[in-house]
């Protein structure tokens, strides 16, 4: 999921991306939800973020909490501008918020 996400915004001969995280099976909804997310951040930081500059990068790293049996996702920028909290609520951070309660 998280390779066909950003496989887009990537570039194979220079990657920009670096992904770590043990294979784990979901729900075919929570797929559709994290590659939601997944594309929705990839478009931020190449507009805002990161991949906005050459120097940028970004670490996508995950892994299922043993306890609870749930998915932590680390997205990490690297490189970038500076990141300035938005003024208002935009579309894309109300699309993560909500994809993110759908999979509790």
């Amino acid at each position: 999921v998280v390779r066909g996400a950003i496989e887009a915004f990537d570039n194979a001969d220079e990657p920009r991306f670096s992904i770590s995280g043990p294979d784990i099976r979901i729900t075919s909804g929570a797929v559709i939800a994290v590659a939601m997310t997944l594309n929705e951040l990839c478009t931020n930081t190449t507009k805002f973020g990161a991949l906005s500059v050459p120097e940028g990068r970004v670490d996508i790293a995950w892994g299922l909490n043993p306890q609870t049996q749930r998915l932590h996702l680390a997205w990490t920028e690297e490189n970038g501008p500076a990141v300035h909290p938005p003024e208002k609520c935009s579309f894309g951070t109300r699309l993560i918020e909500t994809l993110g309660k759908q999979l509790k």
